[in-house]
């Protein structure tokens, strides 16, 4: 038995040894390479600027159900006024109960703007992610080819229990950095 395992422990170990002679592996951190990206930035910076002009026009939406809430608050007063005749009492809970209804409609307005854009803006943003990272594995590809890799391994991607899947690596391995000079060459000069 001592025998049968060691066979196939030595046989694994000549199959990577060959793997390793045969094949070239490199590797990137595909973190560094999204977050220097040009198009990154840029791409960030429009979303950014969406969120801000989504929280500005809920701001408003709110500040608009806020002043229903208090004219509703002034109407519901005067219903409720002991001091008024009943016909005056009558007519402003009328009139409170047509404040409601516009109230709650606002509020509902609020709430379906507040979830569609959010949902909105998310999927953008997803989508802007999943283009520029595509563009990325692109540019890693071609670099990975240039080098005759068989393997590229991300040396920032994580294992379910937060470890980095790659424990050690020879930097000679890694060409974060000229996927990254790659990726930005055709990036407009920065206005300081």
């Amino acid at each position: 038995m001592k025998k049968y395992i060691t066979t196939i422990i030595l046989l694994m170990l000549i199959k990577s040894f060959s793997f390793a002679e045969g094949h070239k592996i490199v590797t990137v951190d595909m973190e560094k390479l999204y977050v220097s990206y040009y198009k990154t930035k840029e791409a960030e910076e429009k979303i950014k600027t969406s969120f801000d002009k989504a929280r500005e026009q809920n701001e408003l939406l709110v500040k608009e159900h806020q002043e229903l809430l208090e004219k509703f608050n002034e109407i519901n007063e005067k219903a409720n006024n002991p001091l008024r005749s009943s016909e005056a009492r009558e007519d402003a809970t009328e009139e409170a109960k047509a404040a409601f209804k516009v109230l709650r409609e606002k509020e509902q307005a609020v709430k379906e703007f507040q979830v569609t854009t959010q949902q909105s803006l998310m999927q953008r943003q997803k989508n802007h992610r999943d283009l520029m990272l595509e563009e990325i594995k692109e540019v890693v590809l071609k670099h990975s080819r240039k080098r005759n890799a068989a393997i590229v391994l991300d040396t920032n991607g994580k294992t379910h229990i937060g470890i980095s899947n790659v424990i050690y690596t020879d930097p000679e391995w890694d060409i974060t950095e000229s996927v990254i000079t790659d990726l930005n060459k055709n990036a407009p000069a920065t206005k300081e």
